[in-house]
């Protein structure tokens, strides 16, 4: 039994190991040297655990200075941001290494300060001279590029000469700005609150990093696009009244007669009772109803239009209605008859027709719901 557990130790052991030369083996040896400070932890003078420290560290610090002169002999000053990653890389891996209890021989560790801060200054410079090209394109594109640069610039530095007034100027220029109007192209009148009610569509929702929608002109604001109601075609149906003369039928219990057998005699029951059924009878009503309806229909498109180019985006139909409709009756007759549907218009009287801009202000708040399904659906065409 004693042997199964030595041999099962052993294994662990050879295991645990094998996970850092493994790691060391393939290359990774960032992996190998993290696997192997673990086990360090637990057994600070481990030597096939200090070996893979060793050589890991020592092959990743010749990996990572070859790549720094690369970048450095390749003269971009784009390279920077790399250089000074690989240098926090270098830096942290030997501050790592160096908490160990017991540092491998033939381990050197080096200041790499003054490298981090100079690639760190190079770095900031250069995001912040890129910046300034890219808005002086005045291109949205190169506006939000210069944002992303900027902010890079403010990771290094906090407050890197006016790296704040240059962040505001490039949202400004990399914001597209996105009107949403309505216009009337049919030559019918609508009510004074028409257009007041549409554009009480809250858009707040759409607004994202680079698109801000309005509902009105804004003073000195440049609108890139537009999100236009264009209503085409708007009609008003006549006063509608049709009158309709039916009767209802209902059978209805109506006392009990005797059953006579074919003599004329009362029939018995096995008790000697006289045998009685319920008797039945039809009762009816005429009904005079008169039906008044009346509609309203909008209809038209909603147009996404680039106002740099003049272009048309994209169009989507559009078309609301509203119907208004009352029914009204008069019975004759025996009530009772009536299906309960009809009795509910029994004694109602004939109702005043609305007027036609209460219509379409109905039609307008089906528009208004319409439009705002719409723009949200179409909420990645603009950018």
């Amino acid at each position: 039994m004693k042997q199964l557990v030595y041999f099962l130790f052993a294994v662990i052991i050879l295991m645990s190991c094998h996970g850092a030369q493994k790691a060391m083996q393939k290359g990774q040896y960032d992996t190998a040297i993290n696997k192997a400070i673990k086990k360090l932890q637990k057994k600070p003078s481990d030597p096939e655990h200090l070996q893979v420290i060793e050589l890991s560290f020592n092959k990743a610090v010749e990996q990572d200075n070859r790549k720094i002169a690369f970048l450095k002999k390749e003269g971009r000053p784009d390279n920077w941001d790399k250089i000074n990653a690989i240098y926090i890389r270098l830096s942290g891996r030997q501050e790592r290494v160096s908490k160990l209890m017991n540092i491998p021989t033939g381990i050197e560790f080096q200041n790499y300060d003054a490298d981090i801060i100079g690639s760190k200054e190079k770095a900031a410079e250069y995001y912040y001279v890129h910046a300034e090209q890219l808005l002086k394109t005045n291109d949205r594109k190169d506006a939000r590029s210069a944002h992303a640069e900027l902010l890079r610039v403010k990771g290094y530095y906090n407050n890197f000469r006016d790296v704040d007034a240059l962040i505001v100027q490039a949202k400004e220029l990399g914001t597209s700005n996105v009107l949403f109007k309505m216009k009337n192209a049919t030559g019918v009148p609508l009510p004074p609150q028409f257009e007041k009610d549409l554009k009480k569509i809250s858009l707040t929702e759409l607004n994202k990093n680079w698109l801000r929608y309005y509902n009105t002109k804004q003073p000195d604001l440049y609108f890139d696009y537009t999100i236009l109601v264009n209503m085409k075609v708007i009609t008003v149906s006549p006063e509608s009244e049709k009158q309709l003369i039916y009767e209802e039928k209902k059978k209805v219990r109506d006392g009990w007669e005797y059953v006579l057998d074919d003599g004329g005699n009362v029939t018995k029951d096995t008790l000697g009772n006289d045998v009685k059924v319920p008797k039945y009878k039809v009762i009816k009503c005429t009904v005079v109803e008169k039906n008044q309806s009346k509609k309203a229909m909008i209809s038209g498109s909603i147009d996404y239009i680039n106002n740099r180019s003049n272009e048309l985006i994209k169009t989507d139909p559009i078309t609301a209605e509203t119907f208004w409709s009352h029914r009204s009756g008069i019975a004759n007759g025996d009530v009772n008859a009536l299906k309960p549907e009809t009795k509910k218009i029994i004694g109602i009287p004939p109702a005043r027709f609305p007027n036609d801009f209460s219509m379409l202000g109905d039609a307008g708040e089906t528009l208004k719901r319409m439009t705002k399904d719409i723009i949200y659906q179409n909420k990645n065409v603009l950018y």
